[in-house]
């Protein structure tokens, strides 16, 4: 694998600061195999947490994966790795953070939506 460089990304729509980004470095969100987007995205300089939401029987259930943007010097593009050196370790743990926030922040919204009456048998 090649050692990331410590050149900034390109900022194109995507923020430097701790936020929803549209896409990693002004690309579109990268999606699973069964064409799932993910609902949110956290960026803090060369790390990215995305959020994906599952609804399941118990209501809407929130995963997040973590990945670290770098420059390939053989290709000079932007690649994404989900290994992380000691140099990331606490920008991941902020991130990290911030989306556990984030989750609790959509829990508390749903909460506060009126719910339907539960009906007896």
């Amino acid at each position: 694998m090649p050692k990331p460089t410590t050149q900034r990304p390109p900022q194109d729509r995507a923020s430097n600061t701790l936020g929803q980004s549209a896409g990693l470095f002004g690309e579109p969100p990268t999606s699973d195999k069964s064409g799932n987007q993910p609902i949110h995205h956290i960026r803090h300089g060369a790390v990215t947490a995305s959020i994906w939401r599952q609804e399941t029987a118990k209501g809407p259930m929130f995963n997040v994966t973590f990945q670290r943007s770098y420059r390939d010097k053989d290709s000079d593009t932007w690649k994404t790795s989900t290994s992380f050196g000691r140099q990331n370790l606490l920008v991941l743990s902020l991130v990290a953070a911030r989306a556990y926030e984030w989750i609790n922040g959509q829990k508390a919204n749903r909460s506060a939506e009126p719910q339907e009456p539960v009906r007896p048998f």
